[in-house]
């Protein structure tokens, strides 16, 4: 059976687990037993093939370094996370992954600066750059997806009376109570340790719940997942 490489970018140690702190700007395998959370989810959205093995790396690239390497290659009026997703695609295709999952958190931004941004980044690579790629932006923090469903949050050793029903309306700046990760905290005792909880609901939570209750960020993410990589997926 051929292998196939499938790379994670994104911002935090929740998503990717804790060895994301020490590893600079290297990507790194994970272990299909012991998945951290964002690629449990996309594993489960490809409907857990055999034969992919997951990679991550962090997003937080230093942005002199893109503008080096995109300089009189990129489309003219893209933004920066348009133009980051453009140099994750050809730096994965560079080191001959299969496919490039790519996550930020809104965090009170437009969409026009993320979502859209990186859609249209993506577009305009795959036109040079056949790598597949999904991507997606968490209303507003990654920690939404992992506050909605108590049986989910049970799993995980939660309190399933303390979830809530539309993570995307906590708008507040954390610390407040009016945030995910806040509430987040309240509902598995503490914010130590999240990463490993989030693991654990990201293989039980029902994608169909979840997406009704996160309808602008997890619903297009699975869609994406699912419209992208998924049929690369089976080609091998």
């Amino acid at each position: 059976m051929t292998a196939y490489r499938v790379l994670v970018m994104c911002e935090g140690e929740h998503e990717l687990g804790a060895v994301h702190a020490n590893v600079g700007n290297e990507f790194w395998p994970l272990a299909s037993e012991r998945l951290p959370a964002l690629p449990k989810l996309v594993h489960r959205l490809l409907d857990q093939p055999s034969g992919v093995h997951y990679f991550a790396r962090s997003n937080g690239f230093p942005r002199r370094h893109i503008q080096r390497n995109l300089r009189s290659r990129t489309p003219v009026g893209l933004s920066g996370h348009g133009k980051r997703v453009i140099w994750a695609m050809r730096w994965a295709a560079r080191e001959r992954f299969d496919a490039l999952v790519y996550v930020i958190d809104r965090d009170h931004k437009r969409s026009a600066e993320t979502i859209h941004a990186m859609q249209e980044g993506r577009d305009a690579a795959e036109k040079n750059t056949p790598l597949p790629c999904a991507v997606g932006t968490p209303v507003e923090a990654f920690d939404a997806w992992f506050i909605a469903d108590g049986k989910a949050v049970k799993e995980a050793a939660g309190d399933p009376g303390k979830t809530h029903p539309k993570p995307e309306s906590l708008a507040g700046k954390e610390g407040t109570g009016d945030h995910p990760k806040d509430v987040a905290a309240v509902i598995f005792g503490s914010k130590a340790g999240l990463g490993d909880k989030y693991a654990v609901v990201a293989q039980h939570v029902d994608f169909k719940q979840l997406a009704r209750a996160c309808p602008k960020g997890f619903a297009p993410f699975a869609e994406d997942v699912r419209r992208h990589i998924l049929p690369a997926v089976g080609k091998k």
